[in-house]
């Protein structure tokens, strides 16, 4: 399904997108939110003696061992607040874009330089939880299906209603990186759009399983997956592994998945790394986090 193209000009859609994400962008101050996440999980009035068991002790009297633990406790402290530097390098650890939100033209604007960007997505897809708002919206805007990735605890594997009732639906997942988190997906979720699955009405021309354009010619299957930040890729990663999952289930072959992004931290490397993973995948930006 080809939808109609915004304006000619890229350029100026992608520069009007990016002022509009600008000016709404809240983010932290990377060293202060450091500064202040270490001074709170390591303060030096509140240290455990376990952590310094590792210092050797053997033969040294009480002021020997009273002078080795304060030399140890620096050690440990200092090697504690490196670690912590090390994994608080993001630029803004209080990411928010919901201001954007408010403003009807600055999303239009965003809206707009996606609108022309993707003109030929098919299926749009959301990860939770902004991408589940920047993805409804965005397919509303053309009229097309949209699909929920959901984020779940991997220790957590039912699937409950509203009232904690498990349900029987089959669920496709796939562990976010290292973290205990999954994105899960029903199995059978696009059995309405793909007549392959069940005898449904659908609102794509298919033909032996592929997907056919206005002209009857066979096209790729265009997906579009839509979150607010890139970080260190690992959850776009789970979401193209799901999606692969959830189309062979569906018997579709012919596909291509794009994925666009308000934001992404660059010391970050999450679209490097995804490159690197896939040569089949476009990781689109709009705003770069320095």
């Amino acid at each position: 399904m080809e939808n109609k193209i915004v304006c000619s000009n890229y350029p100026e859609l992608k520069c009007l997108a990016l002022e509009s994400v600008q000016k709404h962008l809240v983010h932290q101050n990377c060293k202060q939110a450091a500064n202040n996440s270490i001074s709170h999980q390591y303060p030096h009035n509140h240290l455990n003696s376990h952590s310094f068991s590792h210092c050797h002790t053997y033969g040294k009297n009480e002021n020997e061992l009273q002078s080795s633990n304060t030399d140890c406790s620096s050690s440990v402290i200092a090697q504690q607040q490196q670690q912590q530097q090390q994994q608080l390098q993001l630029p803004q650890l209080d990411y928010d874009i919901s201001k954007l939100f408010l403003s009807f033209d600055d999303f239009n604007c965003v809206l707009n330089y996606w609108q022309y960007r993707f003109n030929h997505t098919d299926l749009v897809v959301g990860i939770e939880p902004s991408g589940l708002v920047l993805g409804s919206v965005f397919s509303q805007r053309l009229r097309l299906p949209f699909l929920m990735l959901k984020k779940r605890s991997s220790t957590n594997s039912s699937l409950s209603s509203s009232d904690g009732a498990t349900t029987n639906t089959t669920l496709l997942r796939e562990e976010i990186g290292s973290d205990d988190e999954e994105l899960e997906v029903e199995q059978e979720i696009l059995s309405t759009l793909f007549p392959s699955i069940k005898d449904s009405t659908s609102g794509f021309p298919f033909k032996n399983n592929e997907l056919l354009d206005s002209n009857g010619e066979k096209k790729k299957f265009q997906i579009l997956i839509m979150d607010d930040l890139l970080e260190n890729g690992t959850c776009l990663a789970a979401a193209i592994e799901l999606l692969k999952k959830l189309l062979k289930q569906s018997k579709i072959k012919d596909f291509k998945i794009s994925s666009t992004f308000i934001s992404s931290i660059k010391s970050l490397g999450g679209k490097e790394k995804i490159y690197e993973m896939y040569n089949d995948i476009s990781v689109d930006v709009i705003n770069i986090i320095e």
